[in-house]
């Protein structure tokens, strides 16, 4: 749901005559989104952010401080008062701006340039009342799995088609250290430039951050586009970010109706939490190429029968780990994974073929199973399946 900063501007144009032209940098202002600050002083340029846009006003040498200063914190655009500044500061400005491929959009007359300002201060103002109505009604529907009347009035208000096919990807953040989780402040400028990267693929969808989780909305127009833009949202994110967050990413299935977006989230997020098992960051996993698993992650964990059935396959060697320091699951896990190649177990393990042979003799005493029977691995495989799914599931939603 971004803030199209070139149709106001067209809105500017059409309603008050501004004589403006975008004077160096790129022309495509259309995906430039978030927020505008004013940088008129040296205080309010050190606030600018990348994706702001930057009104500057002031004459000569404190415009080209200014402008390289908000260019540095990569602003996305430059509006300028074009009679405070002399012809060579905006030709240095204008070249400035080119090297930085940003627009510097020049103002013909002082008063518009207040105009414009105002404009922009109450097209922000209605677009975060939008945010923040449709935000409550997405939270609202996510958390509770149903529409109540006054989430169904906010989305028909602002246009939304309850009957399309809805689909939820989820990004969960975790801190790269176990001591440090992700704050308020990190997690809202990582929606930032998750909302920024998704709208370059897939314009109009809805981010919302739950906890933990940042989620995001796509309706059926944008089904090809999914892994694409959920990739582009997390290239997006700037590698000071992303050193201090890992980042798994799960994409549900598209359910007609946005009645059911609450279960394609559910889907998303143990999808999400599958990922973060197998150790992949910063990539988004499908749901839709989960295989088996899509079956199991349909299996209630607190089922009697599937607890039976993994305390009766799998939980006797994770309580023999777990009472001797062992690592027999992870060698089991492996072993199923490679098919019961011990070299390339090996291989992959980093130790002696021999070393693998023994945890496999001492698996197979203790279980008193034959593991090279296709039966055996089969219930193995399904049992550390759920258990994994179960762990992950639970812990994700902690």
């Amino acid at each position: 749901m971004p803030l199209y900063v070139g149709e106001i501007y067209h809105n500017v144009m059409q309603q008050y005559m501004v004589d403006m032209a975008i004077a160096a940098g790129q022309t495509g202002l259309d995906r430039f989104v978030l927020r505008v600050i004013s940088a008129e002083t040296r205080s309010r340029a050190a606030l600018v952010e990348p994706y702001d846009i930057a009104f500057v006003s002031g004459e000569h040498n404190n415009a080209l401080e200014l402008v390289q200063m908000v260019l540095e914190r990569k602003a996305s655009a430059v509006v300028l008062n074009k009679h405070t500044c002399s012809a060579e500061a905006r030709r240095i400005l204008a070249k400035t701006c080119t090297e930085w491929n940003v627009p510097l959009i020049e103002i013909e007359k002082y008063k518009y340039f207040s105009t414009v300002t105002a404009l922009f201060e109450k097209a922000l103002r209605d677009y975060y009342e939008e945010r923040t109505d449709v935000t409550f009604a997405f939270q609202n529907l996510l958390s509770q799995g149903g529409l109540s009347k006054h989430c169904l009035a906010l989305l028909k208000k602002y246009g939304y088609d309850l009957d399309t096919g809805y689909c939820a990807a989820v990004l969960y953040l975790e801190g790269t250290q176990k001591t440090w989780f992700p704050d308020e402040q990190t997690i809202s400028r990582l929606k930032m430039f998750v909302e920024a990267g998704v709208n370059e693929v897939a314009p109009d969808t809805v981010t919302v951050q739950m906890g933990n989780r940042i989620i995001v909305i796509f309706d059926d127009k944008w089904k090809n586009q999914l892994e694409q833009a959920v990739a582009c949202a997390i290239e997006t994110i700037p590698s000071a970010l992303t050193e201090k967050c890992m980042i798994y990413a799960g994409i549900g299935r598209y359910f007609r109706g946005m009645e059911k977006i609450s279960e394609s989230f559910v889907i998303a997020s143990k999808t999400a939490a599958i990922q973060r098992q197998r150790g992949v960051k910063n990539m988004a996993l499908s749901y839709k190429d989960l295989g088996i698993t899509k079956v199991l992650m349909q299996l209630d964990g607190q089922n009697e029968m599937v607890s039976d059935f993994c305390d009766e396959i799998i939980k006797p060697l994770m309580e023999f780990d777990r009472c001797n320091g062992t690592d027999y699951v992870r060698v089991l896990r492996i072993y199923l994974e490679y098919g019961g190649h011990v070299d390339k177990m090996a291989e992959s393990m980093y130790v002696h073929r021999n070393t693998i042979n023994y945890k496999l003799a001492r698996i197979r005493e203790l279980f008193g199973r034959n593991l090279s029977d296709l039966n055996c691995r089969t219930e193995l495989l399904v049992a550390l399946k759920l258990v994994e799914i179960g762990e992950e599931d639970e812990r994700l939603w902690k």
